[in-house]
């Protein structure tokens, strides 16, 4: 099968969150499972193009915007099993000359309303022929407005499956009515599938016109048409209900391997969680923390803001120190949470400690060495955190949303196959009472209930080839949907 993937941001070439991981690594194990997968990718001038050996094709194509013709150029390196292609314009790089004739706001929506449309042109003039068109978030769902509408009878719209996978909705694409007029789509485009508000929205492009749409996991496949997790966009989720996919996202088992991990300690397995114990007085030791070993030491690896549920920690802040606990933060974020956790760290330094950075080794260490991972998102749409802690033999304490549902299962309602601890109600209460029994189960004189869960955790299969293989068995049924 010939897959072409979309997308804004992959790993190592650009990466602005846990999204460009995930398309890369996705990309290479359906690769990896035989099949042939070219990326398309905007030009940023931060790629490095020496070290990836990009080349240029020579192939330079123009592209209508507005009463313009913006021209693409095309290079490509092949990488890991995969073909990438850059597409090179002024519009991708800092300091372009449109800056100073838009709106900071109408820059992005011109940058991809350009990119939507020469992710088509540089396919066909490339005659790359995909089976299947897999395309990530709203930067890129406008190309299937335009496969559907301006390139209707293309070999291209006919043959390929469009897929679009919506990685977080809180992530939408807005731009004003005249950046939509930019894109010189059918008026009637904008009036019936992507007005919002009065503006346009790009991620209603990939809602509309995809075959099938793709969420990251099970649970929150439902609730963006269910719930008010939909974002205002229920109703269009709920018109496209039958072709709403949830499939869970993986982890990079290389990169997160307690038994190979340079970054930790001492390394560990399933067999021997000696080496957790030695991470565990690590870590400890680094955050200037003294504990005895029946004291938990709670970690969190997470962006600081509201959708990662401080607002509820910040609550239950007072109740949860009176818990005999450890905690330790790593992350970065908004500006109002670094204040407020320093101001925490002040008042409990002996059971606080507060890293604001990004730090890939700090960040493997609290994985290993904490005893259990606090996950109280708001929502989260798959999460990566707790698949990862679970790798590790750190439990997770999460409240139950999207994919923090579907990967965690209770050990106080499931005792035999349970890998973590987790709460309905998004309250400091419920936070509260998840932690407490967390803590309680730790504590016990007798460690084989927790060992057990320990054990659990590691057992699972989060890896990225059992989610590949997911993802290719729904091309195959669309493609044969289509046909």
């Amino acid at each position: 099968m010939n897959i072409l993937v979309a997308a804004s941001e992959m790993s190592p070439f650009y990466k602005l969150g846990e999204r460009a991981d995930v398309i890369g690594t996705l990309a290479q194990e359906i690769a990896k499972l035989g099949h042939d997968v070219s990326v398309m990718l905007p030009g940023f001038s931060t790629i490095d193009r020496y070290r990836f050996g990009f080349k240029s094709l020579d192939l330079e194509i123009p592209i209508p915007i507005g009463r313009e013709l913006w021209s693409i150029e095309v290079y490509s390196s092949e990488w890991n099993g995969l073909t990438i292609y850059l597409l090179e314009n002024d519009m991708f790089k800092q300091g372009s000359r449109y800056s100073d004739i838009n709106s900071k706001e109408n820059i992005n929506g011109l940058r991809f309303i350009f990119y939507a449309r020469a992710i088509i042109e540089v396919t066909e003039a490339l005659h790359i022929n995909p089976d299947v068109i897999h395309a990530h978030e709203w930067q890129t769902g406008m190309t299937f407005a335009y496969l559907s509408t301006l390139f209707k009878n293309s070999q291209l719209n006919k043959k390929a499956a469009k897929f679009f996978t919506i990685h977080n909705l809180g992530f939408q694409g807005i731009f004003s009515e005249s950046v939509f007029t930019m894109s010189q789509l059918p008026r009637e485009v904008y009036e019936c599938q992507l007005r919002y508000h009065g503006n346009v929205s790009f991620i209603r492009g990939g809602i509309c016109f995809a075959d099938a749409i793709t969420t990251v996991s099970e649970t929150y496949a439902k609730e963006i048409t269910e719930t008010e997790l939909g974002m205002e966009f229920q109703k269009n989720l709920q018109d496209r209900k039958e072709d709403i996919y949830g499939i869970l996202n993986g982890i990079e088992y290389k990169e997160w391997n307690p038994e190979t991990d340079r970054y930790i300690k001492q390394n560990y397995s399933i067999d021997n969680l000696e080496g957790k114990y030695e991470c565990r007085k690590s870590l400890l030791n680094q955050c200037g923390f003294e504990a005895e070993d029946n004291v938990s030491l709670v970690g969190m690896v997470t962006k600081l803001n509201d959708q990662k549920g401080f607002d509820i920690i910040e609550k239950a802040t007072r109740d949860l120190h009176k818990l005999d606990i450890r905690v330790v933060i790593l992350g970065i974020g908004t500006f109002e949470w670094h204040s407020a956790l320093l101001k925490y760290q002040e008042l409990y330094p002996e059971r606080l400690k507060v890293f604001l950075r990004y730090d890939k080794r700090m960040e493997h260490q609290i994985y290993a060495g904490a005893d259990m991972l606090l996950m109280p998102s708001k929502y989260e749409p798959c999460g990566l955190g707790q698949l990862i802690a679970m790798r590790y033999g750190t439990v997770p304490v999460v409240h139950a949303t999207g994919g923090l549902t579907d990967t965690v299962i209770d050990f106080y309602d499931n005792p035999e196959n349970g890998t973590g601890i987790s709460f309905k109600d998004y309250s400091p209460d419920a936070l509260l009472d998840a932690v407490t029994r967390a803590v309680n189960a730790f504590s016990l004189s007798d460690r084989m209930q927790w060992n057990n869960v320990v054990k659990n955790c590691m057992s699972q299969d989060f890896s990225w080839k059992k989610s590949a293989s997911k993802y290719v068995e729904l091309y195959n049924l669309i493609s044969k949907k289509i046909l």
